[in-house]
């Protein structure tokens, strides 16, 4: 009888080895997954600001076309916004009030701060855009000494527009 349960204890004991290995290698499994897609999602959001200076860079022109023919006016409302307009909340609640969806024009005809600092920045980017810096993860400063608007993302990529030139500059992170 003491060899019976000798065997059965061996028994029970390989069978909690056992679970304890598979358990070990789902543990493994699930974490190499969890790695890989919270990696993918960093990938992703270091992406985003790589996406909107592709946007930037396809919309200025179009921004400047609107200028031209519209007269080269001080400031104009963009297409966009007039297209959307019937939309609800279409143009963001900051852009509703007096004036805040016109942008304002240089003479050269590039879309121009209405404040120096990072809220005109951030405003800029709203109405070229149309989306919200802090939902992209993505922070705007003024540079006074290049007149322009640097827009850093979280994993340290970078887009600077120069609001003289209407020169759009992008880095990407870890580039020089």
């Amino acid at each position: 009888m003491s060899m019976h349960s000798q065997q059965q204890a061996e028994g029970e004991m390989l069978g909690l080895y056992g679970r304890m290995v598979t358990l070990v290698l789902v543990l493994i499994i699930l974490g190499f997954l969890g790695w890989r897609y919270f990696n993918g999602v960093e990938e992703v959001r270091s992406q985003s600001l790589a996406l909107e200076h592709r946007r930037l860079i396809t919309t200025l022109p179009m921004i400047r076309s609107q200028w031209l023919s519209s007269g080269r006016p001080h400031s104009i409302k963009l297409e966009w916004q007039e297209w959307h307009a019937s939309e609800v909340n279409a143009v963001p609640a900051s852009l509703q009030a007096q004036d805040g969806a016109s942008v304002l024009m240089s003479t050269a005809g590039w879309p121009q701060l209405r404040n120096l600092d990072y809220l005109g920045c951030e405003r800029l980017w709203l109405q070229l855009l149309g989306s919200n810096l802090t939902e992209l993860n993505i922070i705007a400063a003024y540079q006074g000494n290049s007149q322009s608007c640097r827009y850093t993302a979280l994993d340290g990529s970078a887009l600077t527009y120069q609001q003289t030139t209407g020169e759009v500059v992008f880095w990407r992170a870890g580039e020089n």
